[in-house]
This record gives structure tokens, C-alpha cells and sequence, in this order.
């Protein structure tokens, strides 16, 4: 049986006008909480003035920063927070952390999201790498002149524990073994390839499983001759999606060659070490980004290409059984909603994808001299 192959150019043309109709038709009877909202931030940078007259002298801005939510059953829009402030250059002051409901600036204070400003003390790090959520986080230190991993676990109940990765076992140098994600049971962490000159992930991956409760590693053999250009894990779930591509070599820059289309999303399990491609591809050199795993249905993928976020619903065979291309690229996929970023707005559909439930509305920014730039920062479901 031939494979179900949704081309990453098919329905571009079409998905617009479908995105318009949605736009233009809202839907009344929203699936979704009422007091669920979305926040994001606006920053704008104005030239100030010279530091000095000295030429090639730093430049100050003017930054404002504004933090907002939006109201998806109400459609309202509220601004949170606005700092101006005189800098070299303008970062986004702004993040967001769901679980607390909270959204933290770089000041002194932090905002509930009815605008409410609480103090606020960071409380720093607890190592030099830190995976995990729930059971089990780790932290680990590359240790160069013995070439060994420094590993310390640390259980959400129990005594925190040390163990060595002598990586000479494992793999050659240059590269070294580091952990990139954990299970969310806390059974399984993931390590992947590290050079040792830059500290930087190995070109394409290679995925080393350690399993806590044996103390054993076992390398995925699925995919080691993939060109690798992007991955995600679905933690919950011990699987692993990558996009795999054809390797551009770069002549003005030996050692630095690019992964372009023709590409492909493949499906890997982690705890079988056996992987399937799925049927979603690009036919010209479009390369396919940001996989992602959906939170509602295990057998549901997205992938992005050329501004179209294709999402696929496969069988066990890795066969399309539906699928759906939207205008956008999705910044939030949560278990009640989908957010995508659109070139003017964020669009907010249900985890299908197939019902639109609103948009941001930015029409007090005036968006044609590029001074604004917008950061998703997250979604939450709070009561007032």
C-alpha cells in the first residue's frame, strides 16, 4: 500500500481564503473556557541619541514594552504592563510562566494577569544544566581533561544522586554526552552529542537513552544516516519527531554546509529504539521546521513550511488518515487550544485546528514602519 503524501506546497492557495472565511465568520459557540486568555508583548524601539558625538559611538533607544491578554470568549484585549526605559538596544523584558499565572519582567516585579504587580527575587540556578519536569530533574558538568559526564539526579521525593558518564565508552572525541530531555515518569533521560570545542548540539542527532532504574545506555539506531535538521521530544510519551533533509554544501564556508528539501518527518520510540516516516514531506528544497507533537491526540503531528503549519493525523502504519494545512506557524498548542502567528495577528483555533475561536486585534500598532516587534509569551485558564 502506497503511502498518503500531503506535499508541503498543497493547499497554500487555499488555505488563505479558508483562513479568510474563518476570519470573517466567527464561531459563537466557543469550545473553550471563558476564562481562558492568551498574553503576549509588544516592543518598540525609537532612536535616541548618540552616547557622545564621538563617531561610531554607542547609540541609545527608547523602549517601550507593553504586556498584554486577550480574552478568547470575550474577544477583549487588556494591557497589562508598559515600561519605557533608555538603553543600547531593546530585548524583550517580558516572560510568562502558566503554571503560576504570572508574568515576570526584568524589573522588580512580577503581574498576575488582572494587572496586579507583586515583588519579586530571582531565585538563580540550580546547576549547569537542568532537564525535567515532575518525577525527576537532572543536572549535569562536562568535565574536559577527563573527558567524563557529571550527572546528579534529582528525585521530587528522595535524596538527590551522582553518577559519572566516562564518555570514552560511548563515543569519541571530540564529543561528549550531555543530557537534552528527561521522561516525564523520570525513567528515561536523553542524551545527545556534544562538541567539545563549542559546547554546541552535533550536527544531525544521535540519541543515547539512559535508563535510570538499570543505570544502563543504549544508543537509538534508528536514523543514524539521517541528515538531521530539527527534533522534539514528546516526553510524556518517550517518542521522539525529527525532520530529516538533503546536506547544501557550503563552499564560502567549509564545515558549516545547510540541511534544505527535499525532507521528511519521521516518528522514533524511545523505548523500542524503531522509528517510521510519516507522510508529510516537501518536494522542492523547502526545508520542514518545527515539529510537534499534538497535546490531544497521539497520532496527531504538525510541521511548517514556507509560513503553512501541516498538521497530519496518522494509523499505526504512519499512513495519513486526515490532515489539515493552516496559514501560520503555531507558537502554543495546548490540550484547549491552538495559537498561530500570523503576519499581522494571532490566531487562536481548538487543538484540531479546525475550529477558529479569534484573533488579536492590532490595530492600535501602527505596523508599517516595522518599529513594533511581538513575542508570544503563553496561555492560561485563570478564574477573576
Amino acid at each position: 500500500m502506497e503511502k498518503k503524501i500531503l506535499p508541503a506546497i498543497v493547499l497554500i492557495l487555499i488555505a488563505g481564503a479558508i483562513a479568510y472565511w474563518k476570519l470573517s465568520n466567527p464561531i459563537m459557540d466557543k469550545p473553550v473556557a471563558p476564562d481562558t486568555y492568551i498574553v503576549w508583548s509588544a516592543t518598540r524601539e525609537t532612536t535616541d541619541r548618540s552616547v557622545d558625538d564621538t563617531p561610531g559611538a554607542d547609540v541609545l533607544y527608547t523602549c517601550d514594552a507593553f504586556a498584554y491578554r486577550y480574552a478568547i470568549g470575550a474577544e477583549e484585549m487588556l494591557q497589562l504592563d508598559r515600561i519605557t526605559a533608555e538603553a543600547s538596544g531593546c530585548d524583550y523584558p517580558y516572560s510568562f510562566v502558566p503554571a503560576t499565572e504570572l508574568v515576570y519582567t526584568y524589573s522588580d516585579y512580577r503581574l498576575n494577569l488582572n494587572g496586579k504587580k507583586f515583588a519579586w527575587e530571582d531565585p538563580g540556578k540550580l546547576g549547569v544544566e537542568g532537564y525535567g519536569t515532575g518525577e525527576l530533574h537532572v543536572y549535569s558538568e562536562y568535565m574536559m581533561p577527563d573527558n567524563d559526564t557529571i550527572v546528579t539526579l534529582v528525585p521530587r521525593e528522595g535524596e538527590s544522586t551522582q553518577f559519572t558518564i566516562q564518555n570514552e565508552n560511548y563515543i569519541s572525541r571530540p564529543y561528549y554526552l550531555s543530557p537534552i530531555a528527561v521522561s516525564d515518569d523520570g525513567t528515561q533521560i536523553y542524551f545527545g552529542e556534544f562538541t567539545e570545542a563549542s559546547g554546541s548540539l552535533r550536527f544531525g542527532i544521535h540519541v543515547h537513552v539512559y535508563n535510570v532504574a538499570v543505570g544502563s545506555m543504549t544508543r537509538i539506531a534508528y536514523g543514524n544516516d539521517l541528515l538531521v535538521s530539527d527534533f522534539v521530544f514528546d516526553t510524556a510519551g518517550k517518542r521522539m519527531l525529527v525532520i530529516s533533509g538533503t546536506r547544501q554544501v557550503n563552499e564560502e564556508a567549509p564545515g558549516w554546509d545547510e540541511v534544505i528539501g527535499p525532507s521528511q518527518l519521521h516518528l522514533v520510540d524511545l523505548v523500542t529504539g524503531k522509528g517510521k516516516i510519516l507522510g508529510v514531506e516537501t518536494t522542492d528544497e523547502a526545508i520542514l521546521t518545527s515539529p510537534r507533537f499534538s497535546p490531544v491526540n497521539a497520532d496527531t503531528f504538525s510541521a511548517e513550511s514556507n509560513g503553512v503549519t501541516h498538521m497530519i493525523t496518522v494509523d499505526a502504519d504512519g499512513l495519513i488518515t486526515d490532515g489539515n494545512d493552516i496559514t501560520g506557524r503555531i507558537v502554543d498548542w495546548t490540550d484547549d487550544i491552538l495559537v498561530l502567528a500570523g503576519p499581522s495577528r494571532y490566531m487562536i483555533f481548538d487543538p484540531t485546528g479546525k475550529i477558529f475561536l479569534g484573533a488579536t486585534n492590532w490595530a492600535d500598532f501602527d505596523l508599517t514602519d516595522g518599529s513594533f516587534g511581538f513575542q508570544y509569551l503563553g496561555s492560561a485558564t485563570i478564574s477573576e
